[in-house]
């Protein structure tokens, strides 16, 4: 092996501590042999824990967009049931919004229950 050995990619983009907070290093000559370094420098437990919280934002953003679709099945379906309330108390073709419709059904009911 080169005394250069391969470099991991991912640290050329990460922040170690520079002399000004933020700065990031261009290049990283940390050599791939040396993995009881990384153990001890704790780059292992961060590796870890990264690879764990993007787990995590991925498990949270597909139960996110499953709650979204099951919330939208839910207004579909409530919408439906209004537009069929409308299409049965009324004979107007003018569009009625929801607590109009709502009214009117309570009228309905009221006129025809007794």
């Amino acid at each position: 092996m080169h005394s250069h050995s391969k470099l991991i990619p991912w640290m050329k983009r990460m922040n170690f501590g520079g002399t000004h907070p933020g700065t990031r290093l261009r290049k990283c000559n940390l050599p791939i042999r040396k993995l009881k370094d990384f153990k001890k420098s704790g780059y292992i437990q961060f590796l870890l824990s990264l690879m764990r919280s993007s787990v995590c934002a991925m498990i949270q953003l597909i139960m996110h967009k499953s709650r979204n679709l099951s919330e939208k099945k839910r207004r579909d379906q409530f919408n439906m049931l209004i537009n069929e309330l409308c299409s049965m108390v009324t004979s107007s073709n003018r569009k009625m919004d929801k607590s109009s419709v709502l009214r009117s059904t309570i009228s309905f009911l009221k006129n025809h229950s007794g």
